[in-house]
């Protein structure tokens, strides 16, 4: 005896509803273990500079790594360390993240709002900023970083 459509139509609905009241959790809805990674990066990069600690936001950036403030001039790794140094975060919190992983290549776009100071000057801030990243020897280091300042509209 062959199964009629109605019952096949039955049986697949059944297996279809079978899990209704739980999620359906796809591979492309988990973050990949390069992406978990690289948002790690990304709150010890901060975390890092929140606390002065030079030589663990070095060791995060390569050597040849470049920085592009929001007025457009660029630094090198050894100017951006020193221009940190008169920097003090005293809150912030990131959003927004974006992570795309190209091979031994992503790029990390998020949002940065904080509180700091500068020289003195205690100051509110907002800020898009994109960070790429080369994998080499197995870690995540920074080669750019770019931020745009968010104004008010």
């Amino acid at each position: 005896m062959r199964p009629t459509p109605l019952i096949l139509a039955a049986l697949l609905c059944a297996a279809l509803t079978a899990n209704a009241g739980e999620p359906v959790t796809l591979k492309a809805d988990k973050p990949s273990a390069a992406e978990t990674q690289l948002e790690k990066v990304e709150r010890d990069w901060n975390e890092n500079l929140k606390d002065h600690k030079s030589a663990e936001i070095s060791a995060l950036c390569s050597e040849d790594f470049l920085f592009t403030d929001d007025e457009g001039k660029v630094q090198d790794k050894k100017r951006y360390l020193h221009d940190i140094e008169t920097l003090k975060v005293i809150s912030y919190t990131m959003s927004d993240l974006k992570i795309k992983v190209y091979g031994d290549t992503a790029i990390v776009n998020g949002k940065w709002k904080g509180k700091i100071t500068d020289n003195g000057d205690e100051v509110e801030v907002s800020t898009r900023f994109t960070d790429t990243f080369v994998r080499r020897e197995g870690e995540w280091r920074a080669i750019a970083s770019q931020n745009a300042q968010i104004t008010a509209p």
